[in-house]
């Protein structure tokens, strides 16, 4: 994981899953403190999220031409998963993910 940090790579958690996370994981970026966390959830997930515990994705890094912004995503929850929905992605400079739309 610290590898993927170091090499440039920005990305956030899409999907989590219970009983690992909450919603508030939903377009979190992955840094080093999210992995510090990682590591002291209960009961401890792969912390690569091998075994399906979360999903990523990628907005920037080394192999991308452009990074992108994502300016817009509800959080949906089905099936003990909350994932993004996302609704408006922009090219920019540098990576970043707003707020998450209140869902109904």
């Amino acid at each position: 994981m610290t590898d993927l940090l170091d090499s440039g790579f920005t990305a956030v958690f899409s999907l989590v899953k219970r009983p690992w996370f909450t919603r508030q994981w939903v377009g979190r970026a992955i840094d080093r403190q999210a992995v510090e966390e990682l590591a002291s959830l209960q009961p401890t997930p792969d912390l690569c999220g091998e075994n399906g515990e979360y999903h990523s994705l990628a907005l920037n890094g080394p192999i991308f031409k452009n990074a992108l912004g994502i300016a817009a995503f509800d959080v949906r929850e089905r099936a003990g998963m909350m994932y993004m929905k996302i609704e408006e992605v922009v090219e920019v400079e540098e990576s970043f993910v707003l707020s998450a739309q209140s869902e109904p």
